[in-house]
């Protein structure tokens, strides 16, 4: 983030925190990937470090931070050579993320503290999370079990 021209600005000038309630990691087993719901276990949202940017002409993007994943989020994100985590702030993590004035290496370091991993509820849902149609609704977001799959 730091050694790129697009993202560096952003990183002392335009970071932000994007809100979520749950969010989906593939996970796979015996050649099928199956979609993971996390959430936090608190029944609070989730805050996501994030960076943005304003075009020209007034659009606001955002982009969602990763790190490197834990053995917790490496164990779920396995489809990958290089499993990745979303970056989850706590409460005091968020008040500091926002502050203008940090510098590089305290901004990598609110990067690298680990979100509390007992403070998340995981489980397996509908395969239609990676269908191409709509597969926005409600029930979208309840446990469906699969044989063998044991997260």
């Amino acid at each position: 983030m730091f050694d790129h021209f697009i993202y560096k600005y952003s990183a002392f000038e335009k970071r932000c925190v994007v809100p979520i309630t749950a969010f989906f990691e593939p996970h796979e087993y015996r050649g099928t990937k199956y979609p993971i719901l996390f959430k936090n276990s608190k029944e609070k949202f989730l805050s996501v470090a994030g960076i943005y940017s304003i075009t020209k002409d007034g659009f606001v993007s955002f982009s969602l931070l990763t790190k490197k994943g834990s053995p917790f989020f490496a164990k779920i994100h396995n489809t990958t050579a290089e499993p990745r985590q979303i970056i989850l702030l706590n409460d005091i993590l968020v008040k500091e993320w926002l502050n203008p004035d940090l510098t590089e290496s305290h901004i990598k370091e609110i990067m690298n503290v680990q979100f509390p991993e007992s403070e998340l509820q995981t489980y397996s849902v509908s395969r239609d999370v990676f269908k191409q149609t709509d597969s926005n609704y409600p029930e979208i977001l309840e446990f469906e079990e699969y044989e063998g799959l044991d997260i």
